[in-house]
C-alpha cells in the first residue's frame, strides 16, 4: 500500500493491517504570499516550481513540530 500520508498507515492500518511503514511525504503544504509579492500577478497551480526557483524569490518554512518561543525557519535568500 502506498500512501501520501504515512500517518494515514500509522494509524488505520497498523497492527491490523500492516506490520510496518516507511514514512516518506505527507500530504499537507502551504504556499502564502502576498498580493504585492513578486510574481503574485502570474502565481498558477501549474507554474508555482518554477517561481519558487527563482533566484530573488525568498522561501521560509515554519518547522511544525517547534520547541515553545524558540522560532525555527529555513530561509532561501535572494542572491
Amino acid at each position: 500500500m502506498l500512501s501520501a500520508d504515512y500517518s494515514v498507515i500509522d494509524n488505520l492500518l497498523i497492527p491490523e493491517y500492516a506490520s510496518w511503514n516507511i514514512r516518506f511525504a505527507s500530504n499537507e503544504i502551504v504556499i502564502a504570499y502576498r498580493p504585492e509579492s513578486a510574481y503574485s500577478s502570474i502565481f498558477r497551480e501549474d507554474n508555482w516550481p518554477d517561481i519558487l526557483l527563482k533566484d530573488d524569490v525568498i522561501i521560509g518554512r515554519a518547522d511544525p513540530m517547534p520547541i515553545p518561543a524558540i522560532p525555527h525557519s529555513i530561509r532561501r535568500q535572494a542572491g
